[in-house]
């Protein structure tokens, strides 16, 4: 299974160095190196950076997810890229957080508990929020995933409640390690205006269909 991390471009060449190191780290949140786990799904899109209004939903890359902050982030800076990885051995646990809303979360604690998928609740996670989530069902569930078949198991049933996250909802993976560099396993532009991506995107295409041709 792989995973996408954002950052800047400026930071690439220390990326390739010395990989991603654990940044944050709060009352609030634990230091980590933030990600999202690299899969195809539904996803819902603002019109006009209203979050009442929806475009329909349409499968894109979760690597689009987080695109939006680095914007926000960093108007002035570097342009954004994904870190494609794959996590080592010895790396789990790792802290989920999945954003519920329109009473999904309690759907989705019913559908855990229905097909035995385990939901281990982190020590820092107050008991009456948890209840809140059972009952209400609106608002982030953070969750200790024991490896990558749990984490497959946990992000199958948010799927099956009909959650479709837009930019701005929590969806994300918090490993407590940094990632060695050699587990990096690509580096892609994400800015639209990279010209030489484009074209070697193109080429690449060109390149393929030639080979299936013959």
């Amino acid at each position: 299974m792989l995973f996408v991390h954002l950052t800047d471009v400026r930071n690439v060449a220390r990326i390739k160095r010395h990989g991603l190191r654990t940044e944050g780290g709060s009352d609030f949140c634990h230091a980590g190196v933030f990600c999202v786990p690299l899969v195809q799904m539904e996803q819902e899109r603002e019109v006009n950076e209203c979050p009442t209004d929806k475009l329909p939903a349409t499968i894109r890359s979760t690597a689009l997810l987080w695109k939006f902050w680095m914007k926000d982030k960093r108007p002035r800076r570097g342009r954004p890229v994904a870190i494609i990885f794959k996590v080592p051995k010895g790396h789990w646990p790792a802290e989920l957080t999945l954003e519920f809303r329109r009473g999904r979360g309690a759907l989705f604690y019913r559908r855990c508990i229905t097909r035995d998928v385990a939901m281990i609740l982190p020590n820092a996670i107050h008991p009456d929020s948890v209840e809140w989530l059972k009952e209400v069902g609106n608002g982030p569930w953070h969750l200790l995933v024991a490896g990558e078949s749990h984490l497959k198991q946990l992000l199958r049933e948010y799927e099956q409640t009909g959650t479709k996250p837009f930019p701005g909802d929590l969806f994300q993976l918090l490993f407590y390690k940094p990632i060695p560099s050699r587990c990096i396993q690509r580096i892609i532009p994400l800015d639209q205006r990279n010209i030489a991506f484009k074209q070697r995107k193109s080429r690449d295409r060109q390149k393929t269909n030639r080979a299936e041709s013959e």
